[in-house]
């Protein structure tokens, strides 16, 4: 495996808690003062220092006081002094799955930490969700939340927690949670005590779903949701498919409390039967929200529930294209 040089730049000093800057992913950080104009024209946002670390990096970098958390591909978690490049932690999370085990080329050659953590400042918490294989056969994976100490990257009394085959939908009782064929990518959302991870396929093979695990950070309890429950009458092949949630690994959105929004990929859109289109105001808990714009609400006990939507005229055709609206 080949390491992973990261960059730091010392310019901003403003901390960074979750993908993309805050939980309405606007990637602006408002009270940064050192970042400006001025100094990025004057030369002075620049390399200062290498860190050479195991595995790809595709999650966004946390940055917490004088911290760089950074997690990998190999199901490395690292915590960098911003200053120095010096190594306060590294824990390993487990054994990344090899690409090769799912016959997917989506992300080689491991298979690990995709989706971008999440920090929790009243705790000094990073929740990181991993993907790690026992090598014991080909569909021996499983996913993995885990609570990290900021000081010492040791997790949490009772953690991880895992996401297993056995989970039903909360909106569809037919319809259980794959570990082995769905991936995590979109940033993880921590909001009202609960962290809220988005999962689609690899190399979209089926039958998949979208899903969203709503875990507590208190119990470590798990409500699973679907984006393509089998109960509607628009699903007129009576199986459930697609509606990937990814988004490129952007981060589940919410702009207040209990509200979240996201995309979805090809799949069955609702308008893949006009007559069920639900009408303003009516329920969508189960509607197919393939190729479209969602947002759902959590429900007291965690659970999701599917509360609006919006699908282009042109959803069908997406969808067939395997055109992704996310």
């Amino acid at each position: 495996m080949a390491p992973t040089t990261i960059a730091v730049p010392l310019v901003a000093h403003a901390d960074l808690t979750t993908v993309s800057g805050n939980t309405q992913r606007q990637g602006w950080v408002s009270n940064e003062t050192a970042l400006t104009p001025a100094a990025v024209t004057s030369g002075g946002l620049h390399k200062t220092l290498d860190v050479t670390l195991s595995g790809q990096v595709y999650a966004e970098p946390l940055v917490v006081g004088s911290l760089v958390i950074v997690a990998t591909e190999t199901d490395m978690v690292y915590a960098v002094d911003r200053n120095t490049g010096v190594k306060q932690w590294a824990v390993s999370l487990g054994t990344a799955e090899p690409s090769s085990a799912i016959g997917c080329s989506d992300l080689t050659p491991n298979i690990g930490i995709t989706s971008t953590p999440a920090y929790d400042p009243s705790t000094s918490t990073i929740y990181v969700i991993a993907r790690t294989w026992d090598g014991s056969h080909t569909s021996s994976a499983s996913w993995k939340l885990h609570a990290l100490s900021l000081s010492t990257g040791n997790d949490a009394s009772g953690w991880p927690v895992q996401l297993g085959s056995a989970m039903v939908a909360t909106n569809d009782s037919k319809l259980t949670f794959d570990p082995v064929r769905h991936a995590s990518r979109p940033g993880l959302l921590l909001m009202g005590g609960r962290v809220f991870a988005g999962f689609a396929s690899y190399c979209d093979s089926y039958p998949y779903q979208g899903w969203i695990a709503s875990i507590s950070t208190t119990n470590g309890s798990v409500k699973m949701w679907t984006a393509e429950p089998t109960a509607s009458s628009a699903n007129l092949s009576g199986t459930a498919e697609g509606g990937g949630i990814w988004m490129s690994g952007a981060g589940l959105m919410s702009d207040g409390a209990g509200r979240i929004f996201f995309s979805t990929g090809n799949g069955f859109p609702a308008s893949n039967n006009p007559q069920s289109i639900p009408s303003p105001g009516a329920s969508v808990t189960n509607t197919p929200l393939g190729e479209s714009i969602v947002r759902v609400d959590v429900q007291p006990d965690g659970s999701l529930q599917a509360a609006d939507f919006f699908a282009p005229h042109n959803a069908q055709s997406l969808s067939a294209a395997d055109t992704d609206l996310a």
